[in-house]
């Protein structure tokens, strides 16, 4: 089949929540591998504004109604970015993951996919997305390398330039120094075993915390603080840094508030929560967009020199 025939008849079972033949899986993987191979780990957006708005979604886990309410416009004029997690836990782990591909491929300049710390082949084998493959196939252990060795040719961060927005999953890693560093991590890395990949998929930001401590998620991660966050923004010329990785009820969250900024966020009740992209009131903003928590999903919108936190369903741009 040609790729836009693979393409169109994976977004049609999609629709229908059809059981997806093992050959088509494999035959699309392999396009989307194709596709992805060439890019590197880091990708830097430029000229940005010239879109209409720029929307950025955090962790699904098989979230696919949540998938499906951001791309369901026209992007054409818009570009979205998707933080990492998309499979393990939730209900539709593999349409979710299909379908963000597939968008991806349909519209590469519009979508875009990085990776999370459950684009991983070990945590996939405990939290649920192999599960959710021998529910549906027949010894499917070669699906799920199969997968993992696509998910892991996503990049690790994504920076857009014009507003100086460093994109993650997780945050900074203790010997990430220059960003664009980011762009010399290995591919095809399954677990990944390269640390500093392993931080940036893993770390989580802190406050009241020096420098970086181990974290409570286990061997290899860390907790970083305010002092290296700053130091690593400022090395970098970065505004702020948004991230997903951690479910909060109300869900978001800005960690290291700059003091000039306490007051106004101290007066802010509910969503939606708009500041300059230029001038952030925090270092670090984490966004969550999943439903399994039982939480309400939230994104971010930067508009017109503006990003605005709101509901998902809220959407409106």
């Amino acid at each position: 089949m040609t790729c836009k025939k693979v393409i169109d008849k994976i977004l049609g079972f999609a629709k229908r929540e059809h059981v997806y033949s093992q050959e088509l899986i494999l035959e699309f993987l392999d396009i989307v591998e194709e596709y992805l191979r060439p890019f590197s780990p880091f990708i830097t957006l430029e000229n940005v504004d010239r879109y209409d708005s720029i929307i950025i979604v955090g962790d699904t886990h098989g979230d696919y109604q949540s998938s499906l309410h951001v791309l369901k416009r026209d992007l054409n004029n818009k570009v979205v970015i998707f933080l990492g997690d998309y499979i393990d836990r939730g209900k539709m782990q593999l349409e979710n993951i299909l379908y963000l591909l597939s968008k991806k491929i349909q519209y590469p300049d519009n979508v875009h996919l990085i990776r999370g710390n459950h684009e991983s082949i070990i945590i996939n084998y405990m939290y649920g997305f192999y599960a959710s493959l021998v529910a549906k196939y027949c010894d499917p252990f070669h699906l799920l390398v199969r997968f993992n060795e696509v998910l892991s040719l996503l990049p690790y961060s994504i920076l857009l330039d014009d507003y100086r927005l460093l994109l993650l999953h997780g945050g900074i890693a203790r010997n990430w120094r220059k960003v664009e560093d980011a762009k010399y991590l290995p591919g095809k890395d399954l677990i990944p075993s390269n640390q500093m990949a392993f931080e940036i998929l893993w770390n989580d930001p802190r406050e009241h915390v020096e420098g970086f401590i181990p974290s409570t998620r286990g061997e290899g991660a860390f907790f970083y603080g305010k002092d290296v966050t700053e130091e690593f923004m400022n090395r970098n010329d970065l505004k702020m840094m948004v991230r997903s990785h951690e479910c909060y009820r109300k869900g978001f969250s800005l960690n290291f508030v700059r003091e000039k900024s306490l007051s106004y966020l101290l007066s802010v009740e509910k969503l939606p929560l708009a500041f300059p992209v230029k001038n952030p009131p925090a270092y670090v903003l984490t966004i969550f967009t999943c439903r399994y928590y039982e939480t309400t999903p939230t994104v971010a919108i930067v508009k017109r020199g503006e990003l605005k936190i709101t509901r998902l369903n809220k959407l409106k741009v």
